[in-house]
């Protein structure tokens, strides 16, 4: 039985590895901003009382991370799923896309945003890391799974079209595929393996009605990459397929 941390766990891909993981059998510790308001998290925990526990994280507070390593006291986590993300400023009630991403692109951003986007799919995800690198170091597992984007590929981003580029998400999400490699070089050291994950375009609130994957065919492929994972495999970035992400 592992035990498994997850961050952005109450709603989308981050309820349904809670779901998958605490089903097969195994621990976890499902995080997220507000416990009190996650009624489907609540209610899954209630399901399996025995393999959930539920834990507070805000990540645009520092704070919160340092109180939720000090709660877990160096518990080992075999598995920690860094997949708590933010896409930036949105307008989901607009059908033109140059609309729906109109402070994302080029001459409008907001800046405050950004900060903000690169904060929670980059830099917090690095803080939680460090926060709980004594936890992973006595996991028996020692994963590191930060969940990043094919959209944030400097290789792959050639793909989107001017000037419809959502510099906000790509931007925090190429950061977030950085602070993976770069962490993946220094906890190799610890016999850890840091990897890079896409879930595909899957039909979450930000992939959308129309995306080609469903829910739980994204996490039970992504549990599949998490569950086969060896040294060998550290530093990569690949889609939840398997194929290796050009970045």
């Amino acid at each position: 039985m592992a035990c498994v941390l997850v961050t952005g766990a109450n709603r989308g891909i981050g309820l349904e590895f809670v779901r998958q993981y605490a089903e097969a059998g195994d621990r976890v510790i499902a995080c997220c901003r507000n416990p009190d308001t996650a009624d489907d998290l609540q209610a899954l925990r209630d399901a399996h009382a025995d393999a959930i526990t539920v834990e507070p994280l805000d990540l645009l507070d520092f704070g919160s991370i340092d109180a939720l390593a000090e709660r877990l006291d160096n518990s080992p986590i075999d598995i920690l799923i860094n997949n708590a993300g933010a896409f930036g400023p949105r307008n989901d009630e607009a059908t033109d896309l140059f609309e729906r991403l109109e402070h994302q692109l080029f001459g409008n951003v907001d800046y405050e945003a950004m900060v903000d986007t690169i904060k929670v799919n980059a830099v917090a995800p690095l803080k939680l890391v460090e926060a709980l690198h004594g936890n992973i170091k006595a996991g028996e597992g020692r994963k590191v799974v930060y969940i990043s984007s094919s959209a944030g590929s400097i290789a792959g981003g050639l793909a989107w079209k001017a000037p419809a580029v959502p510099m906000i998400y790509t931007t925090s999400k190429c950061t977030t595929t950085k602070v993976a490699m770069q962490t993946s070089m220094v906890l190799k050291n610890d016999g850890i393996t840091t990897v890079a994950l896409c879930p595909g375009h899957v039909k979450t609130r930000l992939g959308g009605p129309e995306a080609m994957l469903e829910i739980d065919q994204s996490v039970s492929a992504l549990r599949g990459l998490i569950g086969a994972l060896t040294m060998a495999d550290n530093g990569t970035f690949r889609m939840f397929n398997g194929e290796t992400v050009p970045w």
